[in-house]
């Protein structure tokens, strides 16, 4: 909120950095806790984010559920990727194959993360790519225990390296790697957001930017 205030004219890469708390050595900007300052923050920053990027940094952003007007959104488009989070059941997959129509329609190159392994009240990746025409980049576990262990500021936690979780969290980050874009030195590179359908989008990788 800090930032949204203070960058309303103009955004560049050291107001952001002076806005940034280092979590574990990586600089991260936190929201505000609740759904609307949250996104009327994101109203406000969206124009500025992406261009402000520059030098090939990264950046991942948590757009959180997908509304019928994020499609529009300047942090969408500035993304390389934005990627979809969402369990692959029947109630979800009609809603996530019409959020991937809406992004595509909007020029959004669109990706989906899983959660869950196919059973039988999950469907398989392969099916999930089909119906909805989007690649599946991973499938995280349905991991409660290490969900938990996060949420709960278990980072450090070896129980935490040792879950399910993180192991398959680390498949993701790999396979979001291969997705996008190779970086450029001598230009800034784009972001890529992820967008969640049963909880938020994730996020853009910055100018490179990535939700759930």
């Amino acid at each position: 909120a800090s930032l949204a205030a203070a960058g309303r004219r103009s955004l560049t890469p050291e107001l952001i950095r002076q806005h940034a708390q280092a979590v574990r050595g990586v600089p991260v900007l936190l929201a505000p806790p609740t759904g609307p300052p949250a996104r009327a923050a994101l109203d406000v920053l969206g124009n500025f984010v992406g261009p402000a990027i520059t030098g090939g940094a990264d950046l991942i952003i948590d757009l959180g559920r997908m509304e019928d007007h994020s499609a529009e959104s300047p942090l969408m488009g500035a993304a390389d990727v934005v990627v979809i989070v969402a369990r692959p059941t029947v109630p979800e997959i009609p809603r996530v194959a019409t959020a991937v129509a809406q992004l595509t329609s909007a020029a959004c190159r669109v990706a989906l993360v899983l959660i869950g392994e196919a059973s039988k009240e999950r469907y398989p990746a392969a099916e999930v790519a089909q119906v909805t025409g989007a690649e599946v980049l991973a499938t995280l576990a349905d991991d409660c225990h290490g969900a938990d262990l996060l949420g709960t500021g278990g980072v450090v936690s070896r129980n935490l390296d040792r879950s399910a979780l993180l192991r398959s969290a680390t498949g993701f980050v790999e396979a979001l790697l291969r997705a996008l874009p190779a970086r450029q030195e001598t230009q800034p590179t784009r972001a890529a957001p992820i967008v969640r359908r049963e909880a938020p989008p994730v996020g853009v990788r910055s100018h490179r930017a990535v939700s759930r």
